[in-house]
Formats: structure tokens, sequence, C-alpha cells
């Protein structure tokens, strides 16, 4: 593979893979699931937004869908700016008990102040997503440059596993964490390891039955004409 080649997978993993989960990981300690998730359904228009810029996507302003594209695009935005910067009321919860009311109390202490800290966790959050959305947009165009899509998967995979342990050694403190991770990560590609050799051995062993079915109907055949021909000379020896 040309050097230029690895160094787009490289790249490509590095935003995608190693940038993109670092920063999703640090936004889930400033925020929460519910923004995580919330969040996450804006890639697809984010993707979208990438695409238009890159040329790869194409916006009728005079038909229905193009109308639907853009406001689809507006509504996303709003979504997004809603979660960082509005504090609603907070939902009540079913069971009026003093000690979810305590609970309730306390937690819109703690919102009211750390919401500068709430803010910049929701922007990493859609960082993450845009350095997402952007591996996707990249990975369109790598494919056209290298159609195989089990090695781009595969290089992504391998870069994308060695930039997280580079950044795990030089950010995580905790020895057993680093070690239990590469456990970890042993343990699975072990397992895909023994599953592709699993395959394998059956792909072999189905392409000998074919052989072996293929080379019996030879032998049988062979053996039809061989008797065929012997009664042809048999019954021209008794005309």
């Amino acid at each position: 593979m040309p050097f230029t080649w690895l160094l787009k997978l490289f790249l490509c993993a590095l935003v995608g893979n190693t940038l993109s989960m670092s920063l999703y990981n640090v936004s889930l300690k400033f925020t929460s699931a519910t923004v995580a998730a919330a969040a996450g359904s804006s890639m697809p228009v984010v993707t979208f937004c990438l695409a238009l810029l890159l040329r790869m996507e194409v916006v009728k302003l005079r038909s229905a869908s193009g109308i639907a594209k853009l406001m689809g695009v507006a509504l996303c935005l709003a979504g997004v700016f809603t979660i960082a910067f509005y504090s609603g009321p907070a939902l009540s919860p079913v069971n009026h008990h003093r000690a979810f009311a305590a609970h309730a109390s306390g937690s819109g202490r703690a919102n009211a102040s750390s919401k500068t800290t709430w803010i910049q966790g929701t922007f990493l959050m859609i960082l993450a997503n845009v350095a997402w959305s952007l591996t996707i947009v990249w990975q369109a165009a790598l494919l056209k440059e290298l159609p195989n899509t089990m090695l781009v998967a595969t290089a992504l995979s391998v870069f994308g596993a060695v930039q997280s342990f580079v950044v795990a050694v030089a950010a995580e403190r905790d020895f057993s964490s680093v070690v239990g991770g590469i456990l970890l990560v042993g343990g699975l590609y072990s397992v895909l390891w023994g599953k592709n050799k699993e395959s394998q051995a059956a792909s072999g062993r189905q392409v000998n039955m074919t052989d072996s079915a293929q080379h019996e109907q030879q032998h049988k055949k062979a053996n039809k004409d061989e008797l065929e021909e012997a009664a042809s000379a048999s019954a021209g020896e008794r005309v």
C-alpha cells in the first residue's frame, strides 16, 4: 500500500476514532447521558452539512426535499443551543416524597453553579460528533481511491487502537486501567482472530467437499463412458 494512503488512513483514524472518542469521554464528565443521546441525534445533520460544504450533497431550494433538509438543520441547531444555554424548570417526579424533593433541589443548585462547565461539555460533545461526521465523509472519499472496504476498516481499527493506547498511557495515571484495557483489547482481537480462523477452515472444508464431489462425478462419468464404449465394442463384435 502506498505511503500516502497509509497517511490518509492514519489521519482519518486520528480524527474519527481517537479525537472523537476522547472528546466524547471528556464531555460525559461535564454533562449527562441525556445530552449525549440528544447530541448524538445531530450527527446525521452534521454529516449532511459537511458533505454539503464539500460539494458531495446538493440542496434544491425550490423543492420540498431541499426545504425539509434546511428545516432539519435549523431545528437541530436550535436543539443544540437549547440544551447548552436554556435551563428550564425541573420535571417533578411522580413520587412526591421529601427524599425526591431534596434530591431535585440539590440537583438544581448544582446545575446552577456549574452552568459554564455544562456549556463546555455540550460543545465538547458537539465537537466529538463533528469529528466523527468528518470521518464518515472522509471515508467516502477514501473508498473512491481505495475501494477495498475491509482493508480500510481494518486499517482504521488498527490505527485507532494504537493511537488510543498512546493517549491512554499518556493521560491515564491508574496503571490497573491501562493493563485492563490492554487485556480487553487483546481478548477482543483474540476472539476475532479465532472466528476468522474458523471461517477460513469452514471455507476450506467446503471447497474440499466441492472438489471431492466434482472429482467423484467426473470419475463416475468416466466409468460410464468406458462401460458404454465396451458395450458398443461388444455389440460390434457380435454383428
